[in-house]
């Protein structure tokens, strides 16, 4: 099991390269990434404090531009935004490694899954011993690693609440599609019944009044049936997002659980899962609390 905390995450890099102390190690990066003409010196972090809002933040696109601090305007809307892309390391040639190989360590650095390749780094260049030595450092205090955890969770959670979203938006909309299709067959279908009624006469109509009142009392019946079965989707959907939630922090689950948390038909009791679902130590403690 890794003892570090993982650079790559949002949090734990703010930690490690805004803290004032490491000013060398954001110099170095820096440099690395964008290989300026003449040697950076000093660099200024506007922001280093890391907010509650920035651990559960979930905007999925921010837009950033420079701009007068007075008047607001913005002085160019070319801006230069520089990416590393990770995965492509495993893939890069001898000779694409050296072109930057300051860059290159850097990649490494942040790549690295297991403590022993960071051991291995900081064993190969001065700056990336200073770096390993420093998330040592960081990876001791507990309030990082808090940060973290909560960062981790709030990311897995988004995710797990998207996916039961749009599973359950993509399912209503598939049943109100249904439903006003045959709302509208349905409307159709009485209008043409009345024509033909009015045209074969008292007879036919009263035979036909009797098909329209059966072919009503089936439309409510489908009906009444449809919003059944969105209320038992809602349920199912919480009870899966309780279990996803739990699966997500690795929390084990028994078939007794399982069992009782598929079981339950409560909304209420089931949104409260989903909200205690993220802290609880122990799965059965969710039944516990119920009780």
């Amino acid at each position: 099991m890794r003892r570090t905390l993982d650079p790559t995450l949002d949090i734990v890099f703010k930690l490690l390269f805004a803290d004032s102390k490491n000013r060398d190690l954001l110099i170095a990066l820096l440099t690395a990434v964008l290989r300026p003409k003449s040697p950076i010196r000093s660099v200024t972090v506007l922001n280093p404090e890391v907010s509650k809002e920035a651990v559960t933040d979930k905007r999925l696109h921010s837009v950033f531009q420079v701009q007068d601090a007075r008047t607001g305007k913005v002085f160019s809307d070319a801006l230069e935004l520089h990416t590393i892309e990770l995965p492509k390391l495993s893939v890069m040639g001898e000779a694409e490694r050296q072109e930057n190989p300051a860059l290159t360590l850097w990649t490494r650095f942040f790549a690295a899954t297991t403590d022993e390749e960071l051991e291995q780094l900081a064993k190969e260049d001065p700056m990336m011993q200073v770096a390993h030595t420093r998330l040592v450092d960081l990876s001791t205090r507990e309030e990082a690693w808090q940060l973290a955890r909560e960062r981790e969770m709030s990311q897995a959670t988004y995710r797990i609440e998207m996916g039961a979203a749009i599973e359950l938006g993509e399912k209503r909309g598939e049943e109100r599609g249904i439903e006003l299709g045959e709302k509208r067959g349905i409307e159709v279908g009485e209008k043409r019944g009345i024509e033909v009624g009015e045209k074969r006469g008292i007879e036919l109509g009263e035979k036909r009044g009797i098909e329209l009142g059966e072919k009503r009392g089936i439309e409510l019946g489908e009906k009444r049936g449809e919003e059944r079965g969105i209320e038992l989707g809602e349920r199912n959907a919480l009870a899966t997002a309780v279990l996803r939630v739990l699966h997500a922090r690795a929390i084990p689950v028994t078939d007794e659980t399982r069992t009782a948390i598929l079981a339950c038909y409560d909304r209420p009791r089931l949104e409260g899962w989903v909200e205690r679902a993220v802290s609880v130590p122990r799965a059965e403690d969710l039944l516990a609390e119920a009780g």
